[in-house]
């Protein structure tokens, strides 16, 4: 059996700076290896607007040499590339926002996720008619 929890990649999270407990801390503390966090992240589009209540807010360009940009760089054509536990590990420390859109954290990307899905274009949510 599988079971899948969609969340938002910071409660996805295994850890975090700072010391706060995700939510994926205490799954990967019953489950170790039997569980996995994967994240999401966005090299361009909107964010936000969750209910209607915001407007959609500017994803920033992704900075060269960031977990974003790296994961598009020397691929084809697509809308979105996939980083495993070893693509993550490779990459060491980088510049990135899999956990929070409005602010770039230089992390090891490797000690939170176990992979992360990195989309060309983030669209906002929209409220449905």
């Amino acid at each position: 059996m599988r079971i899948v929890v969609w969340s938002a990649s910071v409660h996805a999270a295994k850890s975090l700076p700072g010391g706060t407990r995700p939510f994926g801390s205490y799954v990967h503390a019953e489950l170790g290896d039997r569980a996995a966090a994967i994240g999401f992240s966005a090299l361009s589009g909107h964010y936000g607007n969750v209910g209607g209540r915001r407007a959609p807010q500017p994803l920033a360009p992704a900075a060269p040499g960031s977990l974003e940009a790296r994961a598009f760089a020397g691929a084809g054509t697509g809308d979105l590339r996939y980083l495993d536990h070893a693509q993550l590990q490779a990459l060491g420390t980088v510049p990135g926002r899999a956990l929070d859109y409005a602010n770039t954290q230089t992390l090891d990307w490797s000690q939170l996720l176990d992979g992360v899905i990195v989309l060309r274009e983030e669209r906002a949510a929209q409220p449905a008619p």
